[in-house]
């Protein structure tokens, strides 16, 4: 009898222990194509409808905007911006079409939030946080626009962010009144603004 208990407790161990090892095998599996990049850019789409200017511009049912150009030799690149965002998705491809990059941008100004980065085999190498310096966020900024009663759709207003100095930063540079615009500076982690200066408009 107590042989019996034995060899069947035995087999239940062994059970479990397979489940477990299915299990980690899963999971592991899981994790690994979660660092995998699981995109490609479609290069034959591509080619067959780039303009002269070799780039193909199409919008998606949602309004969003999509910009894709690039060759064989200097990779390829996607640009999307949905309607009245103020940021735009930005992603560059190898030769091979597999991901290399993905993150957001503000325009042309900064890199905002998380990237990642892939080699060619598509595992991903790093991710940086581009916000993490800054406890004074971007919705603080917005705030701060608001308040001061900026246009952020005009031409003529900028921000910028930066880590290169002592302390992260934001600048925001706009139309202040006539022949003049007005440039602050903004500690990115109290708020405080650190700099005010004007700046004289240059005369078309």
């Amino acid at each position: 009898m107590m042989k019996t208990l034995f060899v069947i407790l035995a087999l239940i161990q062994i059970g479990c222990n397979a489940q477990n090892k299915e299990t980690n095998s899963v999971t592991n599996e899981k994790n690994n194509n979660q660092n995998k990049a699981m995109e490609t850019f479609d290069i034959d789409t591509y080619n067959k409808n780039k303009d002269q200017a070799e780039n193909y511009i199409f919008t998606l049912d949602d309004g969003t905007k999509v910009t894709q150009f690039g060759n064989q030799e200097s990779g390829y690149y996607e640009y999307s911006r949905k309607q009245n965002s103020f940021f735009e998705k930005r992603k560059s491809f190898y030769a091979s079409g597999k991901l290399k990059i993905d993150g957001t941008m503000y325009f042309n100004s900064y890199q905002k939030g998380i990237w990642n980065y892939y080699d060619e085999q598509e595992n991903l190498e790093k991710t940086i946080d581009y916000d993490q310096p800054f406890t004074y966020t971007w919705d603080d900024i917005l705030k701060f626009v608001k308040e001061k009663k900026i246009d952020l759709s005009k031409n003529t207003t900028r921000i910028s962010r930066t880590t290169e100095g002592v302390i992260p930063t934001w600048g925001i540079t706009w139309h202040y009144d006539s022949g003049r615009l007005k440039s602050i500076t903004i500690n990115g982690k109290t708020g405080e603004i650190v700099e005010e200066k004007f700046l004289i408009m240059e005369k078309l």
